[in-house]
């Protein structure tokens, strides 16, 4: 078989691995990539392996790993979130808060910035930082409203909204969701509370 033939199929055999969290064959897919490769395509597969150092809490070896690919390059924004989860592996609050929030500004569309901000705000939750939270997953409904994460991320931060009594906010988030969530078991939920929203909004509240 030609060498590019190949590569391509050992990258494809990478990329299924990856897909299906097989963690330890995948990296040894990728690192055989990453051997055979230079560019983009080297730089992909050298975050995949770091994201599996991840995996199996190899975390000082993925931020070694990574370092170099934060700064620029198709994989940028891969390679962030990443090392984020990295940095929260070691221990590293306020890099990893740090590194998520620095993602989410820098690649503003990017869904790793959108599951970046899921991620952080689930460590919030488990943290009991529930203020803390709520902020972030309506950061999440703002820049993603469509996004994988929105419809649980628009009912946490419309109903944390509306118990401490930002109307305007919990209108906001509750009838983001509906609009973009048609389908969603939520939506009853969503059009109640805002509604509820709304008469306080009228009545002064």
């Amino acid at each position: 078989m030609p060498f590019p033939a190949r590569l391509e199929k050992t990258r494809a055999r990478a990329a299924a691995l990856y897909a299906s969290r097989r963690w330890a064959l995948a990296r040894a897919a990728y690192v055989e990539v990453a051997s055979a490769t230079t560019g983009d395509v080297h730089d992909g597969a050298e975050v995949r392996i770091a994201a599996a150092d991840v995996q199996a809490k190899q975390f000082r070896a993925a931020v070694e790993r990574l370092r170099p690919l934060l700064g620029a390059g198709a994989h940028q924004a891969e390679a962030q979130h990443h090392h984020a989860l990295a940095l929260r592996g070691l221990g590293d609050v306020n890099g990893y808060v740090q590194a998520v929030r620095a993602l989410a500004d820098a690649q503003r569309q990017s869904p790793y910035a959108e599951e970046a901000l899921n991620d952080l705000a689930v460590w919030h939750v488990l943290r009991d930082d529930d203020a803390t939270a709520a902020e972030t997953f309506g950061q999440m409904v703002e820049r993603f409203p469509g996004g994988r994460f929105a419809e649980r991320a628009a009912w946490k931060a419309g109903w944390w909204a509306y118990r401490h009594g930002t109307m305007t906010d919990a209108v906001r988030y509750f009838e983001t969701g509906a609009a973009h969530f048609p389908r969603s078991d939520f939506r009853p939920s969503w059009l109640y509370w805002s509604g509820r929203a709304k008469q306080r909004l009228g009545d002064g509240a």
